[in-house]
């Protein structure tokens, strides 16, 4: 291994994972005199090549291209020859996580490079957690997967499952028409005991409140009846009427939200009886899916009001 070499590699990896364009980094390497692999001046289209090639986490793919005629006539295959691909077939310049994370970001690049009218966000995106408190992130292969992104942990990788989009397409649709066919039957009941929850919610807790609030507005009545009377210095007053002040105001915030909890929450679920019956199962991942979980080969879904169901991938 040309350390050298392998040193620049690992920099363009670097500086690409902190935030840097590959057009920056080219324009950095250029005023640095870095030599480039065709001896040329950098450009935006070496650092990217640098970026895609599996080569640099020690693995290689046979057969990227292929003859068409004689040995003469060659094309990219996109699968329509035999390709071979062998995992750490050399030693790696740069860890799997790192390239991984970097194939991430150049398709964020790369979508949001897309006219508007192109541009589709990537179902599940960013929805999808491990039990092991990482995420998944979505491979576009021949056949798309999932997978998490602590299995290129090489000190602590995740041994969970890797699954393949179809298969989180397949239970989200079978989780949504489960939801859409019993709603009454699943929904209802929660609606009704938020609605107790609300009543409950009101009275005893708001009532605590509202008891503590009272007591501070008593203190501070007190204390300005002494400033009044000259029976405290001005300044400590001014102290203590400023922090009562903040007392009465986190008491009252608080009281606010106990009160909202329970109608906001119900009005949540509403929103996922109502989106259930009318919208299609791809509309529905960004309109009431939270994120999803995978343990194993189950997945469960969160959504929006706190409710949860776990499907077979």
């Amino acid at each position: 291994m040309d350390e050298e070499k392998a040193a620049v590699v690992r920099r363009i990896y670097e500086l690409y994972l902190s935030g840097l364009g590959v057009r920056k980094i080219a324009v950095i390497f250029n005023e640095e005199h870095i030599p480039s692999p065709t001896g040329k001046l950098w450009n935006n289209i070496t650092v990217k090549k640098i970026l895609k090639q599996e080569k640099y986490m020690g693995d290689i793919r046979w057969q990227k291209t292929y003859s068409i005629f004689m040995g003469e006539q060659w094309k990219i295959n996109h699968g329509e020859a035999d390709s071979f691909y062998i995992e750490n077939a050399h030693p790696a310049i740069i860890d799997r996580e790192t390239f991984y994370l970097a194939q991430q970001i150049r398709e964020e690049a790369a979508e949001k490079a897309k006219p508007k009218s192109e541009t589709k966000k990537e179902l599940f995106q960013g929805k999808i957690k491990c039990t092991c408190g990482r995420s998944y992130y979505r491979v576009k292969a021949k056949t798309d997967y999932w997978q998490c992104i602590g299995r290129c942990d090489l000190v602590n990788p995740c041994k969970n499952h890797i699954f393949y989009t179809h298969e989180i397409e397949t239970a989200w649709n079978r989780f949504c028409t489960k939801l859409r066919t019993h709603a009454d039957e699943i929904l209802t009941p929660v609606l009704i005991q938020l609605e107790m929850m609300e009543n409950a919610v009101k009275g005893a807790e708001i009532d605590n409140l509202q008891s503590q609030a009272d007591e501070i507005r008593q203190r501070r009545y007190m204390l300005c009846k002494l400033c009044a009377e000259n029976c405290i210095d001005r300044e400590k007053f001014l102290i203590a009427e400023s922090e009562l002040d903040a007392e009465l105001n986190a008491v009252t915030t608080q009281i606010e939200k106990v009160s909202s909890f329970a109608d906001d929450t119900a009005e949540q679920v509403e929103t996922v009886y109502k989106a259930v019956s009318t919208m299609p199962p791809e509309r529905l991942v960004n309109m009431i899916l939270d994120h999803a979980t995978v343990d194993g080969k189950n997945i469960t879904f969160y959504l929006i009001g706190g409710l949860y169901f776990r499907e077979e991938l």
